[in-house]
């Protein structure tokens, strides 16, 4: 199945970082969340019920990220991607969570972590 459905962009804000000083003031994460899903009985019907709602799909990824303490921005992409195959239309995912200027010496523009999952590999 190559069906997908993207959301590219998401921005949240979280508690997210090494240094306990990035975990007390916290920071923006921008989110992408690329799904499989079978999308012909949506395009046939043309119901919100046969696909994913993107809107409740966002304030689910915002929920957990608002959640989250985690040192690493891995753990964190892991648990937004066992949300989001949580979703029963949602076959796999692909989570990409950019960390924009993160405070370290020498100076990069992001750091980027990207992970797939899927229902026969499992969320985790």
């Amino acid at each position: 199945m190559t069906d997908r459905l993207i959301v590219s962009g998401l921005a949240l804000f979280t508690h997210c970082g090494v240094t306990p000083e990035e975990r007390a003031v916290g920071q923006r994460i921008v989110v992408d969340v690329e799904m499989t899903v079978e999308l012909g009985e949506a395009a046939r019907r043309g119901g919100l019920e046969a696909t994913v709602d993107y809107a409740d799909l966002c304030r689910q990824v915002i929920e957990v990220g608002e959640k989250a303490r985690h040192t690493l921005l891995e753990s964190l992409a892991m648990d937004v991607a066992e949300a989001v195959l949580s979703r029963h239309r949602v076959r796999e995912v692909r989570v990409r969570l950019t960390k924009p200027n993160p405070p370290i010496v020498p100076a990069v523009e992001a750091f980027v972590v990207e992970l797939v999952r899927n229902r026969t590999r499992g969320a985790a």
